[in-house]
């Protein structure tokens, strides 16, 4: 799920249960690139029991989430294992209001 801040608002999404292998961008993202009040927001999110695995490619993450007010992330796991990229992270989190992210596995 890739979505662009200032298109488009996406409130009550659940992410759940889903496998991710071998992607060479950030499997899930939103809203990159605005700070908090500076776009358009979305609320009441929730990613959980995902695996996220293979990501190839430089600067890459599981997760890159901006702008959302009431966000849920737990119980997913991301392995971001391939030796090669550089710049390796698991979960980006950026103005989010009332966030609870537990019981993830990042390797």
């Amino acid at each position: 799920m890739q979505a662009h801040a200032g298109l488009a608002t996406y409130d009550d999404l659940r992410i759940i249960n889903n496998l991710i292998v071998g992607t060479t961008d950030t499997p899930i993202r939103f809203g990159l690139g605005l700070g908090f009040g500076d776009g358009i927001g979305s609320d009441n999110w929730t990613i959980s029991d995902n695996f996220i695995d293979g990501i190839v490619g430089n600067d890459r993450s599981g997760m890159v989430l901006f702008n959302v007010t009431g966000l849920t992330v737990d119980g997913n796991r991301i392995e971001h294992d391939v030796l090669t990229s550089l710049g390796r992270r698991g979960i980006n989190l950026d103005s989010i209001q009332n966030g609870t992210i537990s019981g993830n596995v990042i390797d």
